[in-house]
């Protein structure tokens, strides 16, 4: 059988030519209805979220999660995706990388300080909340 085939075994598969993702850990296998039914879920350089989904058949012997598992594209819509020993081919007319861009964002730019009047209310709140009868008051508010 050759590599052109349909159900060649992945050893026939061209080599591959192009890493798309390299997950670090765990990677949860994700099968949904609709368009895209495979999603992979995991982590990517320094804790980065991915989410790398096929326009593909799901194989059956795919398993939930996966280890480190790497994706490599073999040729025009084929895509090998291999975790330690296992490797299973993908046919996909598409897929779609996600990366979650929040963590690299949110370093960038620091969140804004609380201005002076909302740091007192909330410090003038920790006080009564302290207080036997600021307790009370505060229950009485929380009843009406």
């Amino acid at each position: 059988m050759s590599a052109g085939d349909a159900g060649a075994p992945v050893e026939d598969a061209a080599p591959a030519t192009d890493v798309v993702v390299r997950f670090s850990g765990e990677v949860c296998c994700e099968r949904r209805a609709g368009a895209l039914p495979l999603v992979l879920i995991g982590a990517i350089d320094h804790g980065q979220s991915a989410h790398l989904a096929f326009a593909s058949r799901v194989p059956t012997d795919l398993p939930q999660r996966l280890d480190a598992a790497t994706v490599q594209r073999v040729g025009p819509d084929r895509y090998r995706l291999e975790s330690g020993t296992r490797q299973w081919l993908l046919s996909a007319s598409a897929i779609f990388l996600h990366l979650d861009a929040g963590k690299a964002f949110f370093r960038a730019i620091p969140p804004r300080r609380a201005s002076l009047a909302r740091r007192l209310l909330w410090h003038a709140l920790v006080l009564l909340a302290a207080s036997a009868p600021g307790r009370r008051w505060l229950e009485h508010r929380s009843t009406l």
